[in-house]
């Protein structure tokens, strides 16, 4: 009888709730609210589980509207992430993370791309001609106000906030130059975003880059499943003018997504890359093992290659070569490199 409710959009609702706000009472109402969303609908031929995460914010002096629900917005985002099917309490600890995260946000709007972002280079071992055939590009950020930033934090903040293509325009443009240095059978691979493949003046300021550098094209590019599941036909688009400037499409983080299979069967790929998930359970899960040698025999039919992540060790090598791999990418064949320590690496 105290609660407001209302409707933001198809599976979204905000409640009011006024009288006692303690973390008691808030708990003992939201799990109501999340038990009630445990019963099944039983449909015609189905039936339906569903679950709801809830964020609770009490109102404080001074609160805007906007205020109070961006701190149970939050919360709820919490909820869906930590602990899904209950509710979160917004707590001092959340609002830290909320300083912390709109500070790295104003941080990334306002920085100068091409001054704070550099990138460094991880070495593709080819075991069978027992030499470095590549690197992957990876994005680094040193902020002049919050120092090196983990790209862990900075690149799905940069996806969310839109600016993840300018930031793969600035890697690209660095590692065209970077190329430029290298000797000529050294290829370079640089990550697309969802957000890359999905737009075309995002691809088309992509192609311009790469075809102003000159011939031949030694910049492949690497994509996620997840990438290219906004739209099929359009990422195909886009990967198709990629090839035609000579570049190589890697499909990364192979066996992680919904339907590889379906990405394999339909998109132009030349090289398959067995997420690192895989190979950190090669030497001690039968069913990883099983994978691989199938991820192999699988390239192997499709005349594509197959590169492996994040070898840490002389077992996952041994194992992973007993199962057919030639091509490897981790640290224990090189960490991360600056590229004058590429061309001291090269030597």
């Amino acid at each position: 009888a105290d609660t407001f409710v209302a409707r933001l959009d198809a599976d979204n609702f905000a409640l009011i709730k006024q009288g006692a706000t303690d973390e008691e009472t808030l708990r003992l109402r939201g799990g109501v609210l999340s038990n009630a969303m445990r019963l099944s609908f039983d449909l015609p031929g189905a039936v339906i589980h569903l679950t709801a995460s809830i964020g609770f914010a009490v109102s404080r002096p001074g609160d805007t509207p906007e205020s109070l629900y961006d701190r149970a917005d939050y919360a709820t985002s919490i909820a869906k992430s930590e602990a899904r099917g209950t509710a979160v309490i917004f707590s001092e600890r959340h609002a830290q993370e909320i300083n912390k995260v709109r500070a790295l946000e104003h941080a990334l709007r306002t920085a100068d791309l091409d001054e704070e972002i550099y990138i460094v280079f991880q070495p593709q071992f080819d075991v069978a001609q027992n030499r470095t055939i590549g690197y992957e590009v990876l994005a680094r950020w040193r902020s002049p106000v919050l120092g090196e930033v983990s790209p862990v934090e900075f690149i799905p903040m940069a996806e969310r906030t839109g600016m993840i293509s300018k930031i793969t325009q600035t890697v690209l443009g660095k590692a065209l130059a970077a190329s430029a240095q290298l000797p000529k059978s050294m290829r370079l691979s640089v990550n697309l975003s969802a957000h890359d493949l999905a737009s075309t003046t995002a691809i088309g300021l992509i192609v311009g880059m790469v075809t102003r550098a000159g011939t031949p094209c030694r910049i492949d590019f690497e994509i996620t499943e997840t990438a290219v599941m906004r739209d099929m036909n359009q990422a195909n688009q886009a990967l198709l003018l990629l090839l035609a400037l000579g570049s190589r499409i890697a499909l990364d983080d192979f066996g992680t997504g919904h339907s590889s299979l379906t990405h394999v069967q339909k998109l132009p790929l030349d090289r398959i890359k067995v997420d690192r998930s895989f190979v950190a359970e090669v030497t001690t899960d039968p069913t990883s093992r099983a994978i691989i040698k199938t991820t192999v025999e699988l390239c192997r039919n499709l005349g594509i290659s197959c590169v492996f992540e994040g070898i840490e060790t002389e077992q996952q090598l041994d194992a992973l070569l007993g199962l057919g791999g030639t091509v490897m990418q981790g640290y224990l064949f090189g960490r991360p490199m600056t590229e004058d320590m590429v061309h001291e690496h090269l030597s």
